[in-house]
């Protein structure tokens, strides 16, 4: 029915499709962890504020919000990043040109 190969025209139709189902059916079926990740995109915000939290795996929870820890951004988008040589996560060398 909900196909995860899809563009974003069908994607935003997929996601009008998801948000006529009821809220509550779609916080069960979370409950009862039926759907993919796929399906965790389709979520409108009505069907996000049905879910109980507290009675999911936190896994599932860490699949609906992924982490956006500081140290997370900072790694990701950091300009230094890039300058440094790691093995094994110890930098063995600053390309940097600053000691």
């Amino acid at each position: 029915m909900f196909n995860s190969n899809v563009n974003a025209n069908d994607m935003k139709a997929e996601a009008e499709r998801f948000a006529l189902f009821d809220d509550k059916d779609v916080a069960e079926a979370i409950k009862q962890q039926k759907f993919t990740g796929h399906h965790f995109k389709l979520l409108s915000l009505k069907q996000l504020q049905a879910i109980d939290f507290s009675e999911i795996p936190q896994e599932l929870v860490n699949s609906l919000f992924p982490t956006y820890s500081v140290e997370a951004l900072r790694k990701a988008h950091s300009s230094w990043e890039g300058s440094f040589h790691r093995v094994n996560g110890k930098v063995l060398e600053d390309r940097s040109g600053y000691r």
